[in-house]
């Protein structure tokens, strides 16, 4: 998806890998798609995810919130879930999920 183009209704699907080998790279996209108005971002094709892919994650859902929106995350996959309920965080993915 290209920035410009998001917007509350927007939904940024994102590849098999949300790992700190892709993190210098995605971080960007994100940034850019939530300051452009992104509203959800689709988790169901995830199969590697780890602390970093979780950190950017939050992030982007604070960031959202920091400009008075609500970030979706969209079909968390097995793997999403599984990092989350690791932290403790199942309850925060639940509210953050569509």
């Amino acid at each position: 998806m290209n920035p410009s183009e998001a917007g509350t209704n927007a939904c940024l699907h994102l590849d098999a890998e949300v790992t700190i080998r892709q993190a210098a790279e995605l971080h960007p996209r994100l940034r850019a798609a939530i300051e452009a108005g992104l509203g959800c971002i689709d988790l169901s094709a995830v199969v590697e995810f780890d602390t970093a892919g979780l950190q950017l994650l939050a992030a982007s859902c604070r960031s959202a919130r920091d400009q008075g929106r609500r970030l979706q995350l969209q079909a968390p996959s097995e793997v999403v879930r599984g990092v989350c309920a690791t932290y403790g965080l199942s309850d925060w993915l639940a509210d953050a999920a569509v």
